[in-house]
């Protein structure tokens, strides 16, 4: 059953293509052509080449038929299971989607191209490809499935076909690691984006604060002045020097006042939630680099800077009826609203299902856990 001998690459069986006459091309054993062979590769070549090729295609589909009944037969439907998906071609066109529109979001983002990206717009993009992720995903969940019941076949039975199983795990194995490579960059991309979004969201908040810090300070400035000027008007009642001088003040106080009336930077639940999700996902991920780790924690003290932010200016906007007797002390009210949000939300991440479901549940279960824990430690 199949030949011991390495398969053909596809760059490789193009060169053939290009350098051999079609008699020695139909020498090629059928069993080392490539798993997947383009059409385009069938229509552009020479008539005589192309039907040399579509008789090993032949031959190569006839052999595949052969070994999956006979694997059907000797070890059961899990082995022919995963020869069946051993067989089919390494990149998907899933895979090719969306490898595809990653490169495009990221030329985009680089200002390549007329139609350039904000992150907000290239997270947007980033979601919409979710679909095609979670495609990639389950086939990825397939194959990993396929691997463990390679694994469960009692190889005793028929043990002249222990090698040809070998090889069959091993295509599997290269297939899980092109599928997870795939998502970890679309995963890797999203944390990429969200940094941006919660930095600049970070930068606005901070360059507003400091406007309010040196409008205070103005107005403080001014008002002391207009108090004294008005003190010297009741005291020289004939000087209109000071008197016009308290109205150019009462004017600039006005101006001072006018300009700072800014609308607040519009942050909600729903972004919160979103970063978080994707905050989540990357860091269950088995991504051992030192440079994702280092973002992994950026995004994690960016998250938690505007989750303070965020409820912190909900307390503040309180209805002057609802405030309690803790008022001199509003940091123990949103402080605990923000801890309540992060609590709800692993709760329902752990009833709705942990993804990514290719990492093992208990492996899952424990990260989520303590990220949990660190970020309600690291909110305190």
């Amino acid at each position: 059953m199949g030949s011991s001998d390495r398969q053909i690459p596809l760059e490789e069986f193009r060169r053939l293509i290009n350098t051999l006459p079609p008699a020695e091309l139909a020498r090629v054993p059928p069993e080392r052509l490539p798993d997947h062979i383009p059409l385009d590769l069938i229509e552009n070549a020479p008539p005589d080449v192309a039907s040399t090729i579509e008789t090993l295609i032949f031959q190569r589909q006839s052999s595949v038929m052969h070994d999956l009944n006979r694997l059907r037969e000797k070890l059961g439907s899990e082995a022919a299971t995963a020869y069946d998906m051993a067989s089919l071609p390494r990149i998907s066109s899933d895979i090719r989607k969306l490898l595809e529109r990653l490169r495009e979001i990221q030329g985009r983002l680089r200002g390549e191209g007329d139609a350039t990206l904000s992150p907000e717009e290239a997270l947007d993009e980033l979601e919409k490809l979710a679909r095609v992720a979670n495609e990639v995903r389950d086939y990825y969940r397939k194959l990993l499935a396929a691997r463990k019941s390679l694994r469960r076949v009692d190889h005793r039975k028929e043990p002249e076909l222990l090698p040809f199983l070998k090889k069959i795990d091993s295509k599997l194995r290269r297939r899980c690691a092109m599928h997870r490579k795939v998502l970890d960059q679309y995963h890797s991309q999203k944390l990429l984006v969200t940094v941006q979004i919660m930095h600049d969201y970070r930068e606005r908040i901070i360059a507003g604060e400091e406007d309010r810090r040196n409008h205070a300070r103005r107005r403080q400035q001014i008002e002391q002045r207009l108090a004294d000027v008005r003190r010297k008007v009741r005291q020289f009642p004939a000087n209109s020097g000071f008197r016009h001088l308290a109205e150019r003040l009462d004017d600039e106080l006005n101006r001072l006042d006018r300009g700072q009336r800014v609308l607040p930077i519009p942050l909600g639940e729903e972004e919160l939630e979103l970063w978080l999700d994707v905050i989540v996902d990357q860091r269950l991920l088995r991504d051992e680099r030192e440079s994702m780790r280092r973002l992994q924690q950026r995004a994690e003290s960016l998250y938690l800077f505007l989750l303070r932010h965020y409820y912190k200016l909900q307390s503040a906007q309180q209805a002057p009826a609802t405030r309690t007797t803790r008022d001199a002390d509003q940091r123990g009210d949103y402080a605990s609203h923000a801890r309540n949000f992060l609590i709800d939300y692993f709760r329902s991440r752990i009833r709705s299902g942990i993804t990514p479901y290719w990492v093992p549940e208990i492996y899952r279960l424990e990260k989520l856990r303590k990220l949990e824990s660190a970020l309600t430690e690291l909110h305190h």
